[in-house]
């Protein structure tokens, strides 16, 4: 991650030859000379979508190209989608991504945790994403000891242009332990908010790795008819490893049981 756009200069270029020509030590220009001169016939086309497509791939694995009117950003699913109290005191949510602020309604029952006899907490991450950093903050803020980095937001060059903390409002305590459920689909600021529990303690991981995508992905205009939906910043926890690339691993792997 430290050199993104390093790569972006040193490498843009070449990747395609190398894509192309393989194992061999020949650049791009000259596989493309040796295609004419023994006129051997490709949709050069094609060839400059396959280009492009490895490249985007190369530097971003889930960078989307949009047409300009298919670009949305004002449309968000709702963040909760079930809160539940089961038996035996156990209370259950299921979240669909930190998409909004509406997550506090899983604060506010946290904070109840203190008064109620809870046995046990539920948080069901599986299939979550979100954007909403705000979102996840809030959720810290009533689990995580006041004013610590929590992570840091950083450029393809590895400089750090955003560091977030926990909040310095009062915490909730005695808190009873937490198990969250992820797969491989857990991403976006779900994702980074499991990262951050990862080293909490009281709390546990069930299911399977997630997604592995620590990218911050905006709408970058592409020519005139185009939108690129890339990464231009990615987060780091400010504790434990960086999951770009291999996701945050489950204390009880389901897939490893079956």
């Amino acid at each position: 991650m430290a050199v993104r756009k390093l790569e972006r200069l040193a490498l843009g270029c070449m990747l395609a030859g190398f894509i192309l020509c393989a194992q061999s030590s020949g650049d791009l220009t000259s596989l493309m000379l040796l295609l004419d001169e023994h006129d051997i016939q490709y949709d050069r086309s094609g060839a400059n979508a396959a280009m492009f497509n490895s490249l985007l791939a190369f530097v971003d694995p889930y960078a989307v190209l949009l047409g300009t009117n298919r670009v949305n950003t004002n449309t968000k699913p709702p963040s909760v989608l079930t809160i539940e109290e089961w038996p035996d005191g156990i209370l259950y949510t299921k979240l669909n991504g930190f998409h909004d602020m509406g997550t506090t309604s899983v604060t506010s029952r946290l904070r109840n945790w203190t008064t109620n006899d809870v046995a046990g907490a539920i948080i069901d991450l599986r299939g979550a994403g979100g954007d909403n950093l705000a979102a996840t903050d809030a959720l810290f803020g009533d689990i995580v000891e006041p004013d610590v980095t929590l992570y840091e937001i950083r450029n393809g060059l590895d400089d750090v242009v955003e560091t977030h903390r926990s909040t310095l409002g009062p915490k909730v305590r005695g808190m009873p332990p937490l198990m969250l459920l992820i797969d491989k689909d857990t991403h976006g600021a779900s994702e980074t908010f499991v990262s951050v529990c990862a080293t909490r303690e009281n709390l546990m991981f069930v299911g399977s790795s997630t997604r592995g995508d620590s990218g911050l992905r905006e709408h970058i205009a592409l020519g005139e008819s185009n939108t690129l939906y890339i990464a231009t910043r990615w987060i780091v926890p400010a504790v434990g490893d960086r999951y770009d690339g291999t996701g945050v691993q489950p204390h009880i792997d389901i897939a490893a049981m079956r």
